[in-house]
């Protein structure tokens, strides 16, 4: 199939899993219930929270609660607990979008760029041939030199768009409809 071509999707359920379906791939799903979707939500508002403050808010047992946060891992849908940092504190403070539309295969520029340290998030989107990434720099001049640094036949055109405030959803107001 041809990079970027639409793919068709599926799913069926079985009582243990759930499997994801797909012309490129079969991915094998762990079937949740609600007290797995709490505990996961707990652990996304803070990855540190002890399986006691989890089972004191959720009432599920703490006992239950180390199992399935142990299954959770085992199964990948936990894949790792991370920091969420402060980029402006680190120096940071110009984060931004780089979108890169490409003539065609990215793995180029994936593979030039997703690991350097100034690229926090890289995703290979669908549609045209794109690649998004998320950087932070100190200044607009890094910001500059890095978009400068994309040099490649294979890219079309660059475009950079400024972080301007990041929206916690925590704290982000409701939708009044």
């Amino acid at each position: 199939m041809p990079y970027g071509a639409a793919a068709s999707t599926s799913w069926a359920v079985a009582p243990e899993k759930v499997v994801l379906s797909h012309r490129l791939c079969s991915v094998k799903v762990m079937k949740m219930d609600k007290k797995d979707s709490k505990i996961i939500e707990m652990l996304k508002e803070n990855c540190r929270m002890p399986a006691k403050e989890i089972s004191r808010r959720t009432g599920i047992p703490i006992t239950t609660v180390c199992n399935r946060v142990k299954a959770l891992e085992k199964s990948g849908i936990i894949k790792k607990y991370q920091a969420v940092v402060d980029n402006t504190k680190l120096g940071k403070g110009i984060e931004a979008f780089v979108r890169i539309d490409m003539k065609k295969d990215p793995d180029e520029i994936v593979s030039q760029f997703a690991n350097r340290p100034e690229v926090e998030e890289c995703y290979v989107v669908s549609g045209s041939i794109e690649v998004w990434m998320k950087v932070a720099m100190p200044s607009v001049a890094d910001l500059h030199r890095f978009v400068a640094s994309l040099k490649s036949k294979n890219i079309n055109k660059v475009s950079t768009q400024v972080i301007l405030r990041n929206v916690d959803k925590a704290k982000a107001p409701a939708f009044m409809g």
